[in-house]
């Protein structure tokens, strides 16, 4: 009877955490170890928990407590690492997260960490040596191969990583997140066919990974000249997934515009979309309902920089939690808000003003600064109970920057939009600039249909 009850406990816990409440979580786990001290899954889970409500003291406290016992013991020592990695001290974060692979080679997301470490410490080379003994312990591990691979590719040893990614790939055939890096290293290495044979494989793979598709995207308009077979199926897989969603879109703002009686006006400019569309621009068609858009002042809409103009959408500077921006007066001819990543700062939070639930999902159309190959995404809060917290923070596909240092326009979708503020702040979605470089934005405008 008391093991049942310390698994009822872990289970309301686990949903709890799952949910994004830490509290109550704090209070099951605590609940299943009164009843089982020497419960070490739920000694670790309840540091989890603790670092989640921002008490590291007593998550690592948590951590140690179960590495006394079992020195070796994999949740343990990830959460050490991700202690270690919070405060800023990649050596200790790294020496975790090797001691979590040396004891199970298959933790993949330990070895995702680990190699962000030394990324971020600019040592290549102590990853691939590390990576190397780790894939010669234990050869069957895909996400070692990866990371390997990784490590060669910022060593510029590209014959090495293309070796290495498909070997993940071959590993993992349903782990799209090799295909990804596989492309871009054939590409780079003056391989485009069989590039765009990956990617094609990949898109027939995964039709609902965003991802592939940007990256589909970003090689695409590296190359613009045909290479082959595999170059026209990519291409029309890329216009399948993504010409479908903007037709979608240039329905929504023929549709505004008719409510608000400027049809003849709008309509040559929708016509031109809609015929780029045809011929299979859709990067094109969307800049021109984008276009519309702020022609006709369509939707909610601010225009960022030292003083934001709003019109039904507003922009909260948290600058206490992890969305401060930097004001900039003209960047490119015109004012806009960088994020401040190197302060932590990788959000700018946005909240429509007017209580309004789009039933039908919502466009969000966001004009940035094209100065990197960083890339950006949004946050949302929605109505997938199952996503991150309840789904307040679901997530878009990213867009990839292509360093044209000039101003772009993105259009994203999101069909199941809640907008009820329950971010920080009481935001409706958030800006997140991916990576270790800022996202400059001009502007952002929401539709909702």
């Amino acid at each position: 009877m008391a093991e049942l009850t310390v698994e009822i406990h872990l289970g309301r816990g686990l949903i709890y955490l799952r949910t994004g409440r830490t509290a109550p979580a704090v209070e099951a786990f605590q609940s299943a170890l009164q009843n089982d001290p020497s419960y070490l899954r739920a000694r670790v889970l309840l540091g989890v928990a603790y670092l989640l409500e921002g008490q590291p003291e007593l998550a690592i406290a948590q951590a140690e407590q179960v590495l006394g016992v079992e020195p070796d013991y994999p949740s343990a020592l990830f959460l050490r690492g991700a202690l270690a990695e919070d405060n800023g001290d990649h050596e200790a974060a790294i020496a975790a997260y090797r001691q979590v692979l040396e004891a199970d080679p298959e933790q993949d997301y330990a070895a995702y960490r680990l190699g962000r470490q030394w990324a971020i410490l600019n040592r290549p080379q102590a990853a691939r040596d590390a990576f190397a003994a780790l894939v010669q312990a234990a050869p069957n591990v895909p996400m070692l191969h990866l990371q390997l691979g990784l490590a060669y590719q910022q060593l510029g040893n590209l014959p090495e990583a293309i070796r290495e990614f498909q070997e993940a790939w071959q590993q993992r055939p349903q782990m799209a997140y090799a295909a990804l890096p596989l492309a871009l290293a054939l590409h780079a290495a003056g391989q485009p066919e069989p590039a765009f044979a990956t990617l094609a494989e990949a898109a027939q793979r995964f039709p609902q990974e965003p991802q592939v598709f940007e990256v589909l995207y970003r090689l695409l308009q590296e190359t613009p000249v045909a290479t082959g077979p595999s170059y026209q199926q990519a291409r029309s897989a890329l216009f399948r997934q993504r010409g479908s969603r903007t037709r979608h879109f240039l329905d929504a703002v023929e549709e505004l515009v008719r409510e608000q009686g400027r049809w003849e006006d709008a309509q040559p400019a929708l016509a031109e979309g809609r015929r780029f569309l045809e011929e299979g621009e859709v990067i094109r068609a969307e800049q021109q309902g984008a276009a519309v858009c702020e022609e006709w002042d369509l939707g909610f809409a601010v225009k960022l920089g030292p003083e934001d103009q709003e019109s039904g959408l507003h922009r909260l500077e948290l600058d206490q939690r992890d969305g401060g921006t930097q004001p900039v007066v003209d960047l490119g001819g015109r004012p806009a808000r960088w994020t401040q990543v190197d302060n932590g700062h990788h959000y700018i939070y946005l909240d429509v003003v007017e209580e309004r639930s789009p039933s039908q999902g919502a466009w969000v159309l966001v004009e940035y600064w094209d100065d990197s190959n960083n890339r950006f995404l949004i946050h949302y809060d929605s109505t997938e109970a199952d996503s991150w917290f309840q789904g307040a923070y679901k997530a878009t596909e990213s867009v990839w920057k292509g360093d044209t240092q000039s101003w772009r326009c993105y259009v994203f979708w999101l069909p199941d939009a809640a907008f009820q503020g329950r971010q920080h702040g009481g935001a409706d979605f958030r800006i997140f600039s991916r990576g270790w470089q800022d996202t400059a934005v001009h502007s952002v405008r929401v539709l909702i249909p």
